[in-house]
């Protein structure tokens, strides 16, 4: 058996069941099902009758996509937009005294390669102006990813992918 026919798949051996657990989530709801060796007859029997509810499950409800993942506000966000951070830096002049550069960055989600960052500094644009642009710029680099999140899942599986329903 190859690892791909038992991605989301895990042996179910508590409370004397034995079967199959299938858990696969999408858009951020778990979809949960148990496939035990009574109801089904035999282990492979089981085994079988997961991997085609698996496959079925991810053939018709659609994963989250790149963009709508980048965009989900972290519990760390201080600045109220994913991607978008405020940048101290500390220049110095040419006598030497140091000046402190207030910027926002707006900085491409992790699926847009290669990396990319925009800044706007607060003493040129206003605080309110620059936190503006770095959200704009933000949003352009989102508009640029393209299909779905699919961390973990096989190559064959991903192929399956229809998104036929809104999930």
């Amino acid at each position: 058996m190859l690892c791909e026919d038992l991605y989301a798949i895990t042996p179910l051996t508590s409370g004397g069941q034995k079967g199959w657990l299938v858990t696969v989530q999408r858009q951020g709801v778990p979809y949960r099902k148990c496939f035990t060796v009574y109801r089904h007859g035999s282990t492979q029997a089981a085994l079988q009758a997961a991997i085609a509810w698996r496959d079925q499950l991810v053939r018709t409800v659609k994963p989250m996509s790149l963009a709508d993942y980048s965009n989900l506000e972290r519990r760390n966000n201080t600045s109220g937009y994913p991607g978008v951070y405020m940048m101290r830096t500390i220049k110095k002049g040419k006598s030497g005294e140091e000046r402190i550069h207030l910027a926002w960055e707006a900085r491409s989600p992790t699926g847009l390669k290669p990396s990319q960052k925009k800044s706007f500094a607060i003493q040129k644009h206003g605080d309110a102006r620059a936190y503006e642009l770095a959200v704009e710029a933000r949003q352009a680099f989102v508009a640029q990813l393209d299909g779905y999140l699919q961390r973990r899942v096989p190559e064959p599986l991903r192929e399956q992918v229809t998104c036929t329903s809104s999930g």
